[in-house]
């Protein structure tokens, strides 16, 4: 959803939001085995931010579309829709990506649900041939993000440390 006005925007577990509000910030927060992407068009001055909860695609069955946005396979594509086809956002060499979080916080889990997260969500970015930086990812500390949609600069606070990111 595009939303208009000088807010905080927060994006919850799969959700993502797209704002072209220049005094607005966009914010989500514990990523942790969660990823987080966000997309800076500085041509339009617009934002996109996702929080990917879970890899691939979801089981067929499933018809929620709040419980299929959860999934990376779908709530990815569907904010780089938003961007590109309702918005002046087609150029794709033109928009910064960055990709956050992504860690397995247990230890030699089976499951490495970050490591899939991870994965995948850079899986669908390059099947849509998006170029995209991932070097803020992995480790062990849960990170939040705070993006400003004037800028794309985006901070991101790993534990309780704040630190400027790559972007903006």
């Amino acid at each position: 959803m595009v939303l208009r006005g000088n807010m905080v925007r927060v994006v919850n577990l799969g959700e993502y939001i797209v704002s072209r509000q220049v005094e607005d910030t966009v914010r989500t927060y514990s990523l942790a085995s969660c990823v987080g992407v966000v997309a800076y068009c500085p041509a339009c001055k617009m934002l996109g931010m996702a929080h990917v909860v879970l890899p691939g695609a979801p089981p067929a069955h499933m018809s929620s579309l709040s419980e299929r946005m959860k999934y990376a396979e779908v709530l990815v594509p569907a904010m780089f829709k938003e961007l590109n086809n309702n918005h002046d956002c087609k150029d794709k060499d033109s928009m910064r990506v960055y990709v956050y979080g992504g860690i397995d916080s247990i230890s030699n889990c089976v499951f490495r649900i970050g490591e899939r997260n991870l994965d995948s969500v850079m899986g669908v970015l390059r099947k849509m041939n998006i170029p995209f930086d991932a070097t803020n990812c992995r480790g062990n500390v849960y990170r939040s993000l705070i993006a400003y949609v004037d800028t794309g600069h985006v901070e991101v606070i790993e534990g309780n440390l704040r630190c400027a990111a790559a972007m903006g």
